[in-house]
């Protein structure tokens, strides 16, 4: 069970766990901010089970756009597969795997 720090409703965006989703006509808009990690801030943009975009800030800006380019258009659980688990350096996650907690925090909402 996971303790939510922030729950806010705000009209068509809200916080849950700390993490505010924008709940629009075509989908979620969520800016999750992941841990362990040189980048501050993803904003992930879903519609239909479909990536529709991804933006990084903070982190190594060539290989995050990559990674942004790449899982667009993708399935969300096709980008969790791919991306969960991926490791940087010494640490126990990356920027990739956090955006994998982001898609599944989505899924799991």
């Amino acid at each position: 069970m996971r303790i939510c720090d922030i729950v806010k409703p705000l009209g068509k965006e809200e916080f849950i766990c700390g993490i505010l989703y924008i709940l629009g006509l075509e989908g979620i808009t969520m800016i999750y901010r992941p841990k362990g990690v040189c980048s501050n801030a993803i904003d992930v943009e879903v519609e239909d089970g479909i990536v529709k975009s991804v933006t990084f800030t903070g982190g190594c800006n060539g290989n995050l756009q990559g990674i942004s380019s790449l899982v667009t258009g993708m399935k969300i659980e096709d980008v969790i597969t791919k991306l969960k688990g991926i490791k940087c350096g010494f640490k126990n996650t990356s920027c990739p795997d956090q955006l994998a907690c982001a898609l599944q925090e989505i899924l799991d909402n």
